[in-house]
């Protein structure tokens, strides 16, 4: 591991104007010495945690809030464990007691780190669990439960998000996204007291509608309260770009329609992260060279309130159409939004005050 204590992470700071739907917000370009970022979580005091290329390996970096301190580790053995890391997502647990820091990558790996140090407590592979159940899952495109989604041995992760009920009966559980057979899902894992010890998991949520090449890829995902948000694909009538938001219950123990519901406003609209903090839910969109997509498939930061009303702030990200964004992750100290830009080798920060007070478009 390996701990730096300078300026170096903010080198080569850059600051635009961007224009949203409805107004002008200013972002920064930071960590721009970072290969391929992707994956970006930041945790109660502000302190971020990056995943990112490192030439043969990945990397997982920790920055304090003032940019003054770095920790950083790299993950695997070059230069097989590079591909089978790239493009992993991170999630923060919501207890800073516990100090605990999860990675997920493509190909199922869960690995946990005391998040202070870096320092690697346990891994998982999901293909290897004893059982994945994926009988009774939910699929939004017929509104009913199937039994025909398989997981692939092939089948790629995506996001995480955490959810840890305050009190009662609910069990913690990680929320991942995944794409087996071109078919977009969710899964829940149930968290035992030890990282080591792990059952239950199940696969919830599905869309049988198929995605189009375009949109081959794992969505985001992101918990608030009891309620948890994704895209997925629904709009058979918009088969280029078929991803609506969708919403379902993070306590129910077995997914119907009383639990589901898509979100008004948000058709044609993939995510590929999503973050939440007490004003609502955050989600990078688009940028895969889409043009059916939402407002033409050019890469943005959405926002929608707790409310679920439907998005109501958006700002376009600095790169041509094809730069998708990575993942998103907010912060309260300081009140600020990261987005990752993995083919632009960049992190943006938002002050969430100015996109917070973007009129509505």
């Amino acid at each position: 591991m390996q701990r730096i204590k300078t300026a170096l992470t903010w080198l080569g700071v850059w600051t635009l104007l961007m224009w949203s739907a409805s107004g002008i917000v200013r972002t920064q370009g930071v960590f721009t010495q970072l290969m391929i970022p992707n994956g970006i979580s930041v945790d109660a005091p502000g302190n971020v945690y990056i995943h990112s290329g490192g030439g043969s390996t990945t990397l997982l970096t920790k920055v304090t809030p003032d940019g003054s301190e770095l920790l950083q580790i790299s993950l695997g053995d070059p230069p097989i464990d590079y591909l089978r890391f790239v493009e992993s997502h991170l999630a923060i647990d919501p207890d800073p007691q516990l100090d605990r820091l999860y990675l997920l990558s493509p190909e199922g790996d869960l690995l946990f780190f005391i998040a202070s140090t870096l320092e690697e407590i346990g891994r998982l592979n999901i293909q290897e669990l004893a059982a994945v159940d994926t009988t009774a899952v939910y699929d939004v495109a017929t509104s009913g439960t199937t039994s025909n989604f398989a997981l692939s041995p092939y089948a790629t992760f995506g996001d995480i998000a955490v959810s840890r009920p305050i009190s009662g009966a609910n069990t913690a559980s990680w929320f991942v996204t995944g794409i087996s057979n071109g078919m977009a899902f969710v899964m829940r894992i149930p968290m035992q007291n030890s990282p080591y010890e792990v059952s239950g998991a199940k696969v919830i949520l599905v869309s049988t509608l198929v995605s189009p090449m375009t949109l081959d890829r794992p969505r985001g995902v992101a918990v608030k309260d009891a309620d948890v948000l994704t895209t997925l694909p629904l709009l058979a009538s918009n088969s280029a770009c078929p991803d609506v938001v969708i919403r379902f219950s993070a306590t129910a123990s077995s997914l119907s329609q009383s639990y589901v519901s898509d979100l008004s406003g948000t058709a044609g609209m993939p995510s590929w992260g999503m973050s939440a903090d007490a004003n609502g839910f955050y989600m990078t969109i688009g940028g895969m060279q889409n043009a059916d997509c939402w407002q033409g498939g050019r890469g943005s930061l959405a926002f929608m309130p707790a409310s679920l009303t439907g998005i109501t702030k958006t700002v376009s990200l600095p790169a041509s159409a094809d730069g998708r964004p990575g993942d998103v992750s907010v912060g309260s100290n300081p009140a600020v939004a990261y987005v990752t830009v993995p083919d632009y080798n960049t992190v943006l920060r938002f002050s969430l005050q100015e996109v917070l007070s973007l009129p509505l478009p």
